[in-house]
């Protein structure tokens, strides 16, 4: 058996000898799917919740103030966010495992 002639500890102070790191662990469709669906709730009660406060930012303040120009840029992200996620919940495949644990029937 061969020995490097090299400590462990040498091998740490190079970062071209970086150890691999873990690979992050995979999830199923029906797991994603899962998350993306609750992700897309968040998001319209984040959308009724802008829309509720610029209603009664109009309501109190004429003028627009920069609360609600911060608010409006918020709720239009959050809407470009939403049909982003949307579009990729149509893409996603199907789970066909009857026993999947996170299967979600639409």
């Amino acid at each position: 058996m061969l020995r490097s002639i090299h400590s462990n500890s040498d091998n740490l102070l190079r970062p071209d000898l970086e150890r691999p790191k873990p690979a992050e662990p995979t999830i199923s469709d029906c797991e994603r799917r899962r998350q993306d669906i609750e992700r897309l709730e968040r998001q319209n009660v984040l959308i009724d919740g802008y829309k509720k406060f610029l209603l009664q930012e109009r309501m109190n303040n004429r003028d627009q103030t920069p609360v609600y120009k911060n608010l409006e840029e918020n709720l239009q992200e959050t809407i470009e966010a939403k049909a982003k996620l949307v579009s990729e919940l149509r893409t996603m495949p199907p789970c066909l495992d009857v026993n999947c644990s996170d299967l979600i029937q639409l």
